[in-house]
């Protein structure tokens, strides 16, 4: 146990990210060695890092089926106690008790402790290496990894054990074949409940994620990582991208039945459920794709569609000719290109979401659902140079412009890929689709909740409260992402008139939240049976004829008997914000006028001050001059009136 040390809250977490070392693998050219033998070089240490298990003898590692070798990292002082270890043994002893001595990272640690002669904790000067992966601008790590070294990181107290156990139970509830990740604002809370010493740790952005990245770039193979057990896994938007890859592409859907189609969506749509922060397994994803496969045979008939080219390097080219057959095979509307060949990359990239595009056009809120969902993702495949104006390509896609303009406009058009202008028209279809797409969901799962079974009045109420509080969560999470795009425009240049058709929209928000939360309020409480009069009007204050950004609100009698349904829409705020983006050049115009009658305007004032301070200057100076020249027969008169009010002049 620790004694007293410096604040937790004052200790930064020790971090070396992609850019802090040289990776070097250790078998060149074998791409699939590739992410599991390899070494990393830190570059402003004296330290190499390398995975574990390669401390072990290769035959085991190839032929051991359980217990496997875990996944950690061993630096050099780790690698020196291994060098001890079989210093004392045979090359057959080694083999023998190997696993014993580090096939777990718990049984490395207390190995180390041994022949350190000690099981004081605070003597044993090891230090522990966190894998750590990207996500958006965050950076997190696995629990599991988290739980196994629980035990071992010294901490300034006793173990709590079963809170532990409480914390896997919870990382693991969607099953063992899901790995959930936790941020590092999270670790620190869990480093403090469990008074943990932050400064034998350190966070590793895991070096084998950096190569599956240039992997997938270079030969557009999927993104995989190990978990503890060196196990292949994959994060959730990496396996919704090879779904659609396997089981979306390479299908003609155009007289495909719906009832097919929702097979396809709901496999997809169950993997998407586990978050886009967790990571499952990749032999798990195979299964999901082989099922649906076999499930509907009859849709995948032939040779597979290689969609992603990986035998080709991603600068190659592929053959114009090549990419309209497809297209034309498979029935894919809305594109078309003029050049002679496009770069395998563009492909990569274009083609899988062209295919989900067709996949189910009747449902405009499947392609918006997929696309946005896998979009980081896919943008791995694209040099980071272009990473942004293809991230812009894609918002017009999503606004619906892709079937109507090609690729060379596209990526001429100022509104999605100049680096100055922002396309308003697509980031606001691309809010109000998932929108939509979330308020439907909420729609049903309340219509699920309602079964065949009456329930008690006040466990209904609750319920409805519940329903309430949902939708203002949505409607809270749609009026951020609002605000998020204020931010982006800011970035560009203050609009005044759009950004005030912004702030207009946000408040209407803001209405319909403040609105919800008195509903809540009304609802959490007893109340008496509400006329359906008013629950009509209601209805009628929520319904809009001619949107297609619908969502179900439904409504309640005291037996909790739905009787009514009603329609939520975006229209007015949706309209509002389209305001923004019809006279963008002419508002920005506008402002650099302003900006120079302002600059005009603050120049003038400040030569109107000077001349007021040169002016209160002089004053001063005057009245300091009159002070001056009062002659001593005043201030003797001056004193002899103080002293007669018996004022003491010293005093003064």
């Amino acid at each position: 146990m620790l004694g007293p040390g410096p604040e937790h809250k004052e200790i930064l977490w020790d971090f070396l990210g992609k850019n802090d070392m040289d990776i070097m693998l250790k078998n060149q050219g074998d791409k699939k060695a590739a992410q599991t033998h390899w070494s990393a070089t830190i570059k402003s240490r004296r330290l190499a890092l390398t995975p574990s298990y390669l401390c072990a003898p290769s035959n085991l590692l190839t032929t051991q089926k359980t217990p496997k070798f875990q996944y950690y990292l061993m630096d050099d002082e780790d690698r020196k106690h291994i060098a001890f270890f079989q210093n004392f043994l045979t090359a057959n002893e080694w083999e023998e008790r190997c696993y014993s001595h580090m096939g777990t990272i718990g049984n490395f640690v207390k190995s180390v402790r041994e022949i350190m002669n000690s099981d004081d904790e605070e003597q044993v000067e090891k230090r522990y290496y966190i894998r750590s992966v990207p996500f958006e601008n965050e950076q997190r790590v696995f629990a599991d990894e988290i739980y196994e070294l629980l035990p071992l990181i010294p901490c300034r107290g006793l173990m709590n054990t079963a809170r532990a156990a409480e914390l896997q139970d919870i990382w693991k509830q969607h099953g063992a074949h899901v790995y959930t990740t936790i941020s590092l604002a999270e670790l620190d809370l869990i480093f403090e409940d469990f008074k943990l010493d932050k400064t034998k740790v350190t966070i590793v952005e895991d070096p084998a994620y950096t190569i599956g990245e240039n992997l997938m770039f270079t030969w557009g193979t999927n993104l995989n990582i190990h978990d503890l057990k060196r196990q292949p896994i994959i994060s959730v938007p990496q396996a919704v991208l090879f779904l659609a890859q396997s089981i979306v592409c390479g299908v003609n859907w155009k007289a495909v039945k719906d009832e097919k189609k929702q097979v396809v969506l709901d496999e997809m749509r169950k993997v998407m459920a586990l978050g886009k922060t967790s990571y499952v397994e990749y032999r798990y994803m195979l299964s999901v794709s082989i099922g649906v496969r076999q499930k509907l045979a009859d849709l995948y008939l032939g040779p597979k569609e290689d969609v992603i080219f990986q035998k080709q390097h991603a600068m190659g080219e592929v053959d114009m000719p090549e990419f309209r057959r497809v297209f034309k095979k498979y029935q894919i509307p809305g594109f078309y290109e003029n050049h002679e060949s496009l770069t395998v990359y563009a492909v990569r990239v274009l083609l899988p979401l062209a295919w989900i595009q067709s996949f189910w056009e009747e449902e405009k809120n499947v392609f918006p659902e997929l696309s946005r969902f896998i979009l980081n993702e896919i943008l791995i495949y694209v040099p980071d140079n272009l990473k942004m104006e293809y991230r812009r390509n894609v918002g017009l896609m999503l606004g619906g412009a892709f079937e109507k303009r090609p690729l060379n406009q596209l990526k001429n058009s100022d509104s999605p890929t100049s680096k100055n202008t922002i396309n308003v028209e697509a980031e606001v279809a691309e809010i109000l689709a998932n929108f939509a797409l979330n308020a439907k969901k909420n729609g049903n799962s309340r219509n699920a909740g309602n079964g065949e079974n009456r329930e008690s009045q006040q466990s209904g109420e609750k319920r409805v409260c519940q329903s309430c509080m949902d939708i203002r969560h949505l409607y809270n999470s749609t009026r951020n992402e609002f605000v998020q795009l204020g931010e982006k425009i800011r970035e560009i240049g203050p609009i005044e008139m759009g950004m005030k058709e912004l702030a207009g929209s946000i408040q209407a928000f803001d209405r319909e939240i403040e609105r919800l939360r008195q509903l809540e309020s009304e609802l959490s409480t007893p109340r008496k049976q509400v006329p359906k009069k008013k629950i009509q009007e209601e209805i009628e204050r929520w319904n809009c004829k001619n949107d297609g950004f619908v969502t179900n609100i439904s409504f309640y009698d005291n037996n909790s008997q739905e009787f009514l349904r009603g329609n939520a829409t975006l229209r007015e705020q949706y309209e509002n914000i389209m305001k923004m983006n019809e006279n963008l050049e002419q508002q920005i115009l506008t402002h650099e006028r302003q900006s120079s009658q302002i600059s005009s305007f603050s120049a003038t004032i400040f030569e109107l001050q000077a001349k007021e301070h040169d002016k209160e200057i002089a004053r001063l100076e005057k009245s300091i001059e009159d002070l001056e020249m009062r002659s001593d027969e005043q201030k003797s008169i001056l004193k002899k009136d103080f002293q007669k009010n018996g004022i003491s002049v010293e005093a003064e």
